[in-house]
Order: C-alpha cells, then structure tokens, then sequence
C-alpha cells in the first residue's frame, strides 16, 4: 500500500509537468480504441491536479499507510472496521484525556456554584444592610431634627430663666438678713421682672406668666417690707450733727430711692424722718435752754436770759 500511495504521489508530481502529460495523452490516443473506461479513468488521473495541493488528502493517505502494509482484498473488506475501531480507540484515548479537565471543570463549576450562593448571599445582605441603613438614616434625621428643637427649646428656656426667673444666688442675697447693694440690685431686678411679666399674659400659654407674676409678687412685697424697716431703723437713730459715713450714706439714699416703687411706705418714711428730726431738734433745743454748750460754754439760755 506505502509503494501505491508513493506511485500515486509521483505519478500526480509528474502529472503537473506539460511535456509528460502530453507523452500521456499521446499513449493514452494511441490506445483509446482498446479499453475506452481504461482510458477516461487514466485521463482522470492524469489531468487531476497534484496531491501536494491537498494537505489533508496526503495526511489521510500517511496515516493510513501506518497500519494499511498490503493491498489484498481481505485488507481492503477490513479498512473500514479497522478505521470504525482506530477512531473509537482515539475517542477513547481523547475521552481519557479530557477526563482529568472534565474532574477540573467539575471542580470549578462547584467552585463557582459556590460563589455564586455566597454572593447571593452578600447581595441579600447587602440589601438588608441598605434597608437598615436606610431606616437608620431616617431615624438619624429625625434624632437631628429633635435635637436642633431641643436645642432651640433648651435656648428659650435659658433666656425665660435668665429674663423672668432670679438665680439662685440671687434667691439666696433676697433672703438674706443684710441690706446691702446686691440686695436692692435683685430687688430691682424683681421688679423689672415683675413688669415685663405682664406681657406673658398675653400670650396663648398663660400658665408661666401667672406663675411668674405670682412669684415675682410674693417676693417684691417681702422685699419692700424689709427695705422699709431698713430705712425706718435708720432713720430712727440718725443725728443731725454726727458725721455720716459715705458709704451708709449713700445705702441710705439707694434704699429711699428704691421705696419710689411703694409711695406709701416712702412716705411712712418720711414721717419717720421727719419725726426724728423733730425729736433731735427739740432735744438739742432743750439741752441749749437748760445745761448750755459743753462744759458749760455756751452758758444756758435759761442763764442769760435771767
């Protein structure tokens, strides 16, 4: 079979040069009238063009030398089994190999069987997770939102507190048994308080003005009740001709000038000064009339006018 294919291969070589293919023609006229089928089928061979232009023809014819040795007829009744069995053979050998790539293939197609439950695992956490964030972004605004109102709440209070309420430090100067310039500035800042007060009642909530007039009532008449006995002691016990201390003095004059608020009790004080004054007077005028200056100079009026 290997000397067949490699006459067909030369004689297709030798079939492609113009002086032997006419040479065969000539041969093939001279006996065209003995056997015609002969003829056609050596003009076929002839005029068909190379093997060499058909690679996988010669392939083919190569592979087949490989276990094709003898051109018998029992040979060719086997080619076709042989080849049917050849061809399973190298599908099974190719199955063979493709066996380890299939166990890999396998392995990955697990793989990314796996893969894809853990994302669509992550994903459905993910999601959870937006909702969540959504709902914690919500609740984080309206936390936001109720914290500016508190805020702006927790201003007004600390300006109603610092306008209309007294501290306490200030509560404390109001109780206290001392008159002094702290207390008649807070008296003052009672007052004021007890002015601007009125103008809470205007509002829709009056509940705060009444208690804030209701407080700043209580706390003013207490206040003026113990101004006033400040102011009526003093006077009591004033000398025309003693040397005043500046600094009583000028206590003395604040705490009049605070009782302008309450006429009646400044004028009750008047009369007390007014009494004190008549009283020291009269008694200066009859220690003149009856003992005279100190040590006797000047002499009593009584004496002189004798």
């Amino acid at each position: 079979m290997s000397a067949d294919v490699s006459s067909l291969g030369k004689l297709g070589d030798d079939g492609g040069s113009t002086r032997r293919s006419s040479v065969g023609r000539q041969r093939l006229s001279t006996g065209s009238s003995r056997s015609p089928w002969a003829v056609q089928k050596l003009r076929g061979i002839v005029d068909a063009p190379p093997l060499t232009t058909y690679p996988a023809l010669l392939e083919g014819l190569q592979e087949l030398s490989e276990f094709y040795e003898e051109n018998t007829r029992e040979n060719r009744r086997q080619l076709r089994c042989e080849m049917e069995s050849r061809t399973l053979k190298s599908c099974e050998q190719v199955l063979k190999s493709f066996a380890g790539v299939q166990a890999i293939l396998s392995s990955v197609q697990g793989d990314v069987q796996r893969m894809r439950e853990n994302v669509n695992h992550i994903s459905n956490r993910l999601s959870t997770a937006r909702l969540g964030a959504s709902e914690v972004v919500a609740q984080t605004g309206d936390l936001r939102k109720k914290l500016s109102n508190a805020e702006k709440r927790a201003q007004v209070a600390t300006l109603f507190f610092k306008r209309f309420l007294l501290s306490r430090s200030e509560e404390a100067i109001l109780e206290s048994a001392e008159i002094s310039e702290e207390f008649l500035a807070t008296l003052n800042k009672l007052e004021r308080i007890h002015v601007e007060s009125k103008s809470l009642l205007r509002c829709r909530n009056q509940r705060a003005g009444l208690e804030v007039v209701e407080m700043a009532a209580a706390r003013r008449e207490d206040a003026y009740e113990r101004v006033y006995r400040f102011v009526q002691s003093r006077c009591g016990a004033l000398d025309v001709e003693s040397a005043e201390d500046e600094v009583e003095s000028k206590l003395l004059r604040e705490t009049i000038h605070t009782l302008k608020a309450r006429p009646i009790l400044l004028g009750y004080c008047a009369d007390e000064v007014g009494a004190a004054r008549r009283a020291i007077l009269v008694e200066r005028f009859v220690t003149a009339l009856t003992r005279g200056g100190p040590a006797g100079v000047p002499r009593p009026i009584e004496v002189s006018s004798q």
